[in-house]
């Protein structure tokens, strides 16, 4: 949920109801320009999670972006002590760049190990989606990042804010338009807001001076267990629009959906046993048969993808590809984002519209995932399979005689077909 602006709810409410909320402890953090990333301790090891999910990342959301493979790397690296001191119920919350040049800033410095603890969710332990709390407290936050060597959240301001400061505040809130320009056509909003919080300062959480644009900072106002956050940015800053989709993209979806309605994956014979990786091995073999025969489509294509998706850090991630075919087709950069556009595509149902996605292409697209989970879970009696052949091990180890049938007739351990249950056991 975006936080509102403070100015907004300034304007929105009487002087005195302001004045009050002006009288309780004020925190307040520069808003860094970065990617959200948590991370959690786990039984079986850390589970990563990318923007606001409640679900953890797994290799197919790794694949089509490799951009949080160096924050992974990193936590990998941990010492063992300091995982197991990870209490595991809570997700660490971070800001995480790679890059000192952002969507619209550029900063002098990155964070360190290119993170910067922001807060910790304290999760429900019989419910791991569900948010019981969320830690801000500074000395909290500031010895867990000294723990796990990581940069501290930039705070500008803890406590409560003194006449002069309240003035000054206000004085900036109660600017119109007009009057914001002027003001600061020469002079530096970011000068201005940290003198308000902090006249010490000079310089910013990633930034040597003072005299360059930063996002935002976060004001909060804490009463008690009641919190309320606001976002305090330049009052002239317009946010970015929504991007539309490109034509190119519209008919790429429908050509795909159209191709895979009719394509027969019951021919295709699976060989890996982890779920997320039999779901890129069977999208990777339709992709491979689908650019045999549309491949002069493509020839120049243009997705339009964000900017920022052009980065690097954005491109695919082939640690988790292994169909030789496919590898060697996605070396094209175009072709390697229609393989994200396959991967991405077909992966779960979906439940909303788009706007390009109507009710009629949505069903459409939900009947290949169907098909898709029917394959990679391998829903075809092959529990009763596995069943019968454990039965013939059992009867053999029991009797210690020769099989009930010939030995060329049963199937050999390493060819035994997994029960859906070890595959999201795993």
């Amino acid at each position: 949920m975006a936080l509102q602006d403070l100015r907004t709810h300034f304007n929105s409410i009487n002087r005195n109801e302001f004045i009050a909320l002006l009288k309780q402890r004020c925190l307040v953090t520069e808003k860094i320009q970065a990617s959200s990333f948590h991370v959690r301790n786990t039984d079986t090891g850390y589970d990563y999670y990318k923007s606001g999910s409640r679900t953890p990342m797994n290799k197919v959301d790794r694949t089509i972006v490799k951009y949080y493979e160096n924050a992974i790397d990193y936590f990998r690296s941990i010492p063992k002590d300091i995982r197991e001191d990870m209490p595991k119920d809570w997700k660490f919350g971070f800001d995480y760049m790679t890059e000192k040049r952002t969507i619209d800033i550029q900063y002098d410095a990155l964070p360190k190990n290119n993170l910067i603890l922001t807060h910790i969710q304290v999760l429900n332990p019989t419910d791991p989606t569900q948010i019981k709390k969320v830690i801000r407290d500074p000395k909290v936050l500031e010895k867990w990042a000294n723990i796990l060597q990581v940069q501290a959240p930039p705070i500008l301001f803890d406590g409560v804010l003194d006449s002069n400061q309240k003035d000054m505040l206000i004085d900036l809130l109660e600017m119109n338009d007009e009057t914001f320009q002027n003001v600061f056509e020469n002079t530096s909003f970011t000068r201005k807001v940290y003198s308000i919080f902090n006249h010490m300062a000079n310089k910013t959480a990633l930034n040597e001076n003072l005299d360059g644009d930063i996002d935002s900072l976060i004001v909060s106002f804490i009463d008690k267990r009641n919190i309320k956050n606001f976002k305090l940015g330049r009052f002239d800053k317009v946010e970015e629009k929504e991007r539309e989709a490109s034509d190119m993209y519209q008919i790429t979806i429908l050509d795909l959906v159209e191709y895979m309605t009719q394509f027969n994956m019951d021919e295709i014979k699976l060989v890996e046993e982890d779920t997320d990786l039999r779901y890129i091995e069977l999208v990777s073999e339709i992709f491979n048969q689908y650019m045999n025969k549309n491949a002069v489509k493509y020839i120049g294509a243009e997705f339009d993808s964000a900017g920022f998706s052009s980065k690097k850090g954005f491109e695919l991630n082939k640690d988790f590809i292994k169909n030789e075919g496919t590898i060697k087709l996605i070396q094209n950069e175009d072709l390697s984002e229609l393989f994200k556009i396959m991967l991405g595509s077909f992966r779960k149902k979906r439940t909303k519209e788009t706007k390009i996605i109507n009710s009629d292409l949505m069903g459409q697209m939900n009947d290949i995932v169907e098909k898709i989970e029917a394959v990679v879970m391998s829903k075809k009696n092959e529990s009763e399979i596995m069943a019968f052949n454990t039965y013939l091990k059992h009867q053999k180890i029991q009797t210690q005689s020769s099989p009930v049938i010939n030995e060329e007739d049963a199937l050999d351990e390493g060819e035994s077909i997994m029960t859906f249950n070890q595959f999201v056991g795993q």
